[in-house]
């Protein structure tokens, strides 16, 4: 391979790992890249070649060290422990936050399962162990070339990401400093072990799809700190030697590198003032614009603005630096002309990339890239709103709650109340009922849930639309995405909502059929949308301000339906709304069991809703239930013949 060809072939492998922003495998990144650099082949072959059965787990923790990415500050980086001595209560509140904690060595502390035992998960099994503090996993090669089954190998977890939501774990794969990724997570909420490619919200698979060199090419970038993926040529080979400032998220990552701060600070420790060229950047005193961008490098989708520059952030790492204009050195991945352009330049199909992003009318819809989101809000263009108008990144003295409370979204006070909204709009026009319609103390008067719903979605759950915007049925209508009426209001149709909207902010109302007229929308929604409506629809049944708005004596019968759905993560989530119902907390329930198992599973969950005392009450067949609270099968059969089957693939 010539010279330019291989950095070609690099320069296309980034590119296409970065703007993917999805658990894609080093094997097929690279594949990519050596495709349009006109040579086949790739590195997770090579991989089962050379390393299908090395004995790692024999090896020294010194010798595991040269396996994996180090801990290397440079280019002025020098690690949180630096900030520690004059910034403790900072440090201690950036210690409880999951920032912290998004990538870290293995350790007690740091490990959330039971890492001991075997689990059988859809035919595969895990054999989990831990000996003189080394933690090891035996289990299928998911690098192995063929059909099953494939040889077994046993591994040291040599790091672990994640410690909010779901919790992954890294191994050696042989290569110098590139992991691999054990192909079962650990769900923190369920405290249970789930099949990695059912945490996506992805057509059905029973393939482990190879991960390794994900995280050096791909999650180092937003899960540590100056992280350098550091490509290198051995003899054609790709092999990375990636290296980082630091794992997780840590201080220099929002306030730049502090080499400079800390000589001048240490210089002139005892001056009242600060010295005047002090590069150390706090957020909250830039512009609303330069603040927001801080949180943007990894909440959005994004990508070099050259291809010069994305070779350069490969090879150096990130060259955008808290403070800096975002577009100097980054693009916005949008839903436009341009980033179509490139899309396509990196192999990839505009018709199935954006559709995994964003809505169609430009919307993000996934979770993670809240940027997206706030960018495209007037809050954002026309006023003032940044990232820090409702979040702190360290706990204020005067916030009275435990630091896991705040750290679960790190809302600030203002956060968790109107404040940062009546800022800007005063609350003489906009708090009152004569603009929500809502008693003033109800959860329906909350501005977030009207202009902030959840129509995001990622890691398993809803997630809040920062991209803020006011329900209109004609968005709906031509997106398909929910309106933040009917998310509260699951019981009610689509008929209802247009009703109110004309009637109380004078929206035309539009012609809708006669299942949007007459149909709960959640109930519709559940039962004829596509997947991820689905999941949306699955995950506000178990959301208590819908329930409590909503009712939910309607609806278990309706969820026992998406119990038995094609997509794995709807099935989850459905399982986990299920047992938010009152009286259904302790159902047996496991959403990746064999088919048979999930029918029955579904009938005990049915058969105990119909055993339980209703009230008889006219006018429920909105939410299929006849006058005396019996379940109208023969309807719901009907909306399930009309269920739109679109394969959908989003990607987190």
């Amino acid at each position: 391979m010539s010279p330019l060809t291989w950095i070609i072939a690099l320069v296309v492998l980034f590119f296409v790992a970065l703007v993917s922003r999805r658990r894609l495998g080093i094997g097929r990144a690279v594949l990519a890249g050596l495709l349009v650099a006109g040579v086949a082949g790739s590195l997770a072959q090579f991989v089962a070649r050379r390393f299908g059965t090395p004995a790692l787990v024999a090896m020294s923790p010194a010798q595991i060290a040269t396996l994996v990415p180090a801990e290397v500050p440079a280019a002025g980086y020098v690690s949180s422990q630096s900030c520690a001595e004059c910034h403790s209560a900072q440090h201690a509140s950036w210690s409880a936050s999951y920032h912290r904690t998004i990538t870290q060595l293995p350790s007690e502390a740091a490990i959330q399962p039971e890492f001991a035992g075997e689990l059988q998960l859809r035919g595969e099994q895990y054999r989990l162990g831990q000996s003189n503090g080394q933690y090891r996993a035996e289990f299928a090669d998911p690098d192995e070339e063929g059909p099953g089954p494939h040889s077994r190998i046993e591994r040291p977890i040599a790091l672990v990401t994640g410690s909010h939501h779901l919790q992954l774990f890294w191994y050696p794969i042989g290569i110098p400093r590139v992991l691999g990724q054990l192909p079962v997570y650990f769900h923190l909420g369920e405290r249970r072990w789930i099949p990695a490619s059912a945490s996506l919200l992805a057509p059905h698979s029973t393939e482990t799809e190879s991960l390794s060199g994900q995280w050096n090419t791909n999650c180092l970038r937003c899960h540590a700190t100056f992280g350098r993926p550091r490509p290198v040529k051995n003899q054609d080979r790709l092999e990375l030697d990636t290296l980082v400032a630091e794992f997780g998220v840590s201080c220099e990552a929002c306030h730049g590198p502090a080499e400079r701060h800390v000589e001048l600070r240490r210089k002139h420790r005892d001056s009242a003032t600060p010295p005047a060229d002090d590069p150390i950047i706090n957020p909250s005193r830039l512009d609303h614009r330069r603040a927001a961008e801080v949180c943007g490098f990894c909440h959005s989708y994004n990508s070099q603005v050259t291809s010069d520059l994305r070779r350069k952030e490969n090879e150096e790492g990130p060259l955008f630096r808290p403070g800096d204009e975002f577009t100097k050195t980054l693009r916005l991945i949008r839903l436009d002309a341009e980033n179509q352009r490139e899309v396509k330049l990196a192999d990839l199909k505009p018709e199935e990339y954006f559709p995994q992003r964003f809505w169609s009318d430009g919307m993000v819809r996934t979770g993670g890239h809240e940027f997206n989101g706030l960018y495209e809000s007037a809050c954002f263009q026309k006023g003032s709103l940044s990232c820090l108008n409702c979040h702190d990144m360290h706990q204020k003295p005067n916030d009275a709650r435990p630091a896991a409370e705040w750290a679960n979204g790190q809302l600030s006070l203002a956060g968790l109340t109107d404040t940062g909204c009546l800022a800007c709009h005063e609350s003489s026009q906009y708090a009152g009922a004569e603009h929500t319609h809502h008693a003033a103390d109800s959860i329906g008067a909350r501005c977030v849930n009207c202009h902030m719903p959840h129509t995001s979605y990622g890691l398993l759950r809803a997630q809040r639309s920062h991209q803020i915007s006011s329900p209109r049925l004609a968005e709906q209508l031509s997106t398909t995405r929910p309106n933040a009426c009917s998310l509260c209001h699951l019981d009610k149709p689509l008929g209802w909502t247009a009703d109110r909207l004309r009637d109380w902010y004078g929206h035309p109302r539009p012609a809708l059929d006669s299942d949007k007229e007459q149909i709960a929308e959640g109930v519709r929604l559940a039962l004829t949308g596509d997947a991820g409506l689905r999941a949306l629809a699955a995950w506000h049944m178990g959301w208590e301000t819908s329930r409590a708005t909503s009712g939910h004596d309607w609806m278990a019968p309706v969820l026992t339906q998406l119990l038995l759905d094609p997509y794995d993560a709807v099935r989850f989530i459905a399982g986990r709304s299920v047992r938010s119902i009152p009286e259904f907390e302790e159902i047996d329930y496991d959403f990746v069991a064999p088919q048979s198992q999930l029918s029955d599973q579904a009938k005990a969950v049915l058969k105990r809703w119909r055993a339980q005392n209703r009230n008889a009450a006219p006018g429920r067949s909105p939410v299929l239930l006849d006058d005396s609270g019996e379940f109208l099968d023969t309807e719901m059969s009907r909306l399930l013949r009309l269920r739109d089957r679109a394969t959908i693939e989003l990607v987190e």
